[in-house]
Order: C-alpha cells, then structure tokens, then sequence
C-alpha cells in the first residue's frame, strides 16, 4: 500500500503550508490523481482519515479529482482520451505522448474562519 506513504508526503506539505501561514487547522485538503497513477481512491482516504489524527487536520475532509489519461499524437495534432494505458492515437494508429494522467498533487486547501457567518450578520444588522 503505496497510498499511506504517499498520504505522509501529503501531510507533510500540508503541515508546511499551515505553518507558513500560521494556521492551527484545515478544513479541507482537494488533490488531484492521475488515472494513470495506480492510486487506490479508497486507500488514499483512508490513509488519510489514520494519519490525520492528532494533528490540524483531524476535523478535516479529503477531496479526490481524478484527471484522466489523456495523449497527444503530433502526426495528428489530437489529443484524446486514453483508454487504460493505451496510447495508440486513434486516427492513425501510431502512438502518442501523454500529457495528463500521470499527476498527483495537493491543488487547494479550506480553512473555515467563520468569517462568512460574521459577514452575514453584518449584512443582517445593516438591512
């Protein structure tokens, strides 16, 4: 289980993040996920929910986007969808270059800082 060693880098730049930025807690960690990675969705959650205890981000979700395979035939000048880890271009046959699917990374994390609330009953008592 590759996921629990993967979820550790994770946290590890979550954790750097927060401290950068002076935060005691996240809320929500979004990833991105190549379909070509060969990580287990289900795995990568619960590695998560483990290691999350204890530390900012024990009340926090895990959001997975996965991003398809996708290649590129120069010949053609096509991009298409993979299917699975075939690369072979469908209009010419020849084979492609992939350009997405093979991602992994952290793309945003939430901090809910209750300022929408304040906000709201600001905009309750001016009315």
């Amino acid at each position: 289980m590759h996921e629990l060693s993967l979820m550790q880098s994770i946290f590890e730049i979550v954790e750097a993040e927060m401290k950068a930025h002076g935060l005691a807690h996240i809320d929500l960690v979004k990833i991105k996920v190549g379909e070509l990675t060969a990580v287990e969705g289900a795995s990568m959650q619960f590695a998560f929910e483990v290691l999350k205890k204890g530390t900012g981000l024990e009340n926090a979700r895990l959001e997975i986007e996965y991003v398809p395979g996708v290649a590129y035939c120069a010949k053609c000048d096509l991009r298409y969808l993979m299917e699975g880890y075939r690369i072979i271009c469908p209009q010419c046959g020849r084979g492609g270059r992939i350009i997405a699917g093979k991602e992994l990374y952290v793309d945003s994390l939430g901090v809910d800082d209750g300022e929408e609330n304040k906000n709201c009953q600001k905009c309750i008592k001016g009315q």
